[in-house]
C-alpha cells in the first residue's frame, strides 16, 4: 500500500535538499505565494505541500512553483478528529497538555 508520505516525486529521486519544508494547507491560495516566496528567501529549497480538500484556486498559485520543481503537492484529506491520528507530533503534544 502506498501512502501519501511515501510517494517521492519523479523529479526528486536521488536529490538531496539542504532545507525542505512541509505544510498542510486548506484554502490558503491567498497566502501561499507570499509564504513560499518568503521561505525561499530564507533558504528553503523544496516544499512538500499537502492539500486538505481546498476549494479555492490554489492550483493557479502553485503552478509556477510546481513547473520549476520547487513544490510537490499531495492530496491529503483529514478531518479535525483525525489530525491527531495522522500527526504523531501533535499526538505527543496532546499527551503533554
Amino acid at each position: 500500500m502506498t501512502r501519501p508520505w511515501h510517494v517521492i516525486a519523479p523529479g526528486d529521486v536521488g536529490k538531496f535538499y539542504q532545507l525542505a519544508a512541509c505544510l498542510i494547507f486548506k484554502n490558503g491560495a491567498a497566502y501561499l505565494k507570499e509564504w513560499l516566496d518568503f521561505h525561499r528567501l530564507v533558504g528553503v529549497e523544496k516544499f512538500f505541500l499537502y492539500n486538505n480538500d481546498s476549494s479555492d484556486e490554489y492550483e493557479q498559485v502553485l503552478a509556477p512553483y510546481i513547473a520549476q520543481g520547487i513544490v510537490t503537492v499531495h492530496d491529503f484529506s483529514i478531518s479535525p478528529p483525525r489530525v491527531l491520528e495522522n500527526l504523531p507530533a501533535l499526538r505527543a503534544l496532546d499527551r503533554i497538555h
